[in-house]
């Protein structure tokens, strides 16, 4: 193969990589339009302990209400929830986070850890 064979066929990985990246985004992009609820039982020492994890709430555009949200996590009665990851995309977008935590720890009477 000479050397424009090689370009040619590196553009074409390379608009291929490119498609598969933007439809990643496109997925990544998308929101959730209702709250899933997973349960799983894992085996362990002792008494079942029960917990709630939220992830990747993105507040500032969640289209799910935060009592919805609180709600929810009550029906599943934990003995804690835990906030990981993805609360906002900005920073200026830390206000409404705070607010949010206010507002759900307000309605929720169990311990909230967060990761950032």
């Amino acid at each position: 193969m000479d050397i424009y064979g090689w370009i040619r066929l590196i553009l074409i990985a390379f608009c291929i990589c490119a498609a598969l990246f933007m439809m990643a985004c496109m997925l990544m992009m998308r929101r959730a339009k209702r709250l899933t609820v997973v349960r799983r039982t894992y085996p362990g020492r002792g008494k079942k302990c029960t917990f709630v994890q939220l992830s990747d709430l993105h507040i500032a555009k969640m289209p799910v209400s935060w009592r919805n949200i609180a709600e929810t996590v009550l029906e599943e009665r934990p003995e804690f929830v835990v906030l990981t990851g993805d609360l906002c995309n900005k920073i200026e977008e830390t206000g409404r986070v705070a607010d949010f935590i206010a507002a759900f720890v307000s309605r929720v009477p169990v311990p909230l850890y967060i990761t950032l």
